[in-house]
């Protein structure tokens, strides 16, 4: 598989911003997420993921239309009488943000990065949980060290996720797998968990991935955040290009003038984009697509106001 790490010839990228110390991207960071914040908010964060965090109440004797789904078997055999588990809706949520910190997230041939528009996003989820009262942390999947922020509340934590993203450096292959099965073990309570990640590194063992995403799914509230950018999906009639091999090593040179090299580029990217859609569809994981040629908060708002109508239309 050819990963886009660097854009050597052919359209030219547009100048990036200086990069910042993390503390000061950080801070900008949480200036530039204030309007996405009141977007998300206004877009329904919280009516969104409303009762994926519960926590138990009591058993009671069952009542005609109860959800039979909630039947304790056990008090049911022991009294002979149908009894079922009520909950209650905890009145926090707890958010778990992965962030993927493979190399191929440095890529990018707009104005940032795939692992830049990854820390914005990381930054307005974690500062409009931290407007809500929720607790929010952060695992960085990195092959040579994973690390995790436990989940706390307040605009410090926030500040720390935002700066833990920022800090995260791509480096190596995805460690994305690892930190999952970790988060399987390590989460206690149902969580909120967004995996963000270009997702190019679920094509080595499909199966696996689809397995883990479901038993995830199954215990808490799994949303996958795909970040693309646009040559990787479509190789323009341009070039040549150089790219590097990530995963085979090594340097490719690719004519986006042929005709028959933008079919099989194109044709490659379509087959791996529908194979993470049916990867994503089976596991019943939601998607929000972003690009670094796009905006951070309108696939969110999108997400948050779909899911709220969602959850209205069946209360």
């Amino acid at each position: 598989m050819w990963s886009w790490s660097r854009f050597l010839q052919g359209e030219p990228r547009a100048e990036a911003e200086p990069r910042l110390e993390p503390g000061a991207a950080a801070r900008r960071l949480r200036i530039a997420t204030r309007r996405l914040v009141d977007a998300a908010l206004s877009g329904g964060f919280k009516s969104a993921f409303r009762g994926s965090g519960l926590e138990f109440r009591e058993v009671r004797a069952y009542a005609p239309g109860d959800d039979v789904r909630r039947i304790d078997w056990n008090v049911t055999a022991r009294t002979s009488v149908a009894h079922i588990k009520t909950y209650a809706e905890e009145r926090e949520l707890e958010v778990r943000l992965v962030l993927d910190a493979a190399r191929g997230m440095d890529f990018g041939t707009r104005a940032c990065t795939k692992g830049e528009i990854a820390a914005r996003a990381c930054a307005l989820l974690a500062f409009a949980a931290a407007r809500n009262q929720d607790k929010v942390g952060l695992t960085v999947a990195a092959l040579d060290s994973r690390r995790r922020t436990p989940c706390k509340k307040g605009l410090r934590q926030a500040l720390q996720v935002a700066r833990g993203a920022t800090e995260s450096r791509a480096g190596g292959a995805s460690a994305l797998l690892e930190a999952l099965e970790a988060e399987e073990r390590l989460l206690r309570r149902r969580s909120v968990v967004f995996v963000l990640s270009d997702f190019r590194c679920v094509h080595a063992d499909l199966p696996r991935f689809e397995r883990l995403l479901q038993r995830l799914n199954r215990r808490h509230d799994v949303v996958a955040v795909r970040i693309a950018d646009p040559l990787e999906l479509e190789l323009p009639e341009a070039g040549p290009f150089v790219v590097d091999d990530l995963d085979g090593g090594g340097r490719h040179e690719i004519d986006g003038r042929s005709r028959a090299a933008r079919a099989a580029w194109n044709d490659s990217a379509r087959r791996k984009r529908a194979a993470e859609d049916l990867l994503f569809a089976k596991a019943r994981v939601e998607v929000v697509d972003l690009s670094t040629a796009g905006d951070v908060e309108v696939p969110f708002v999108a997400l948050f106001r779909r899911r709220a109508a969602g959850k209205a239309g069946r209360a």
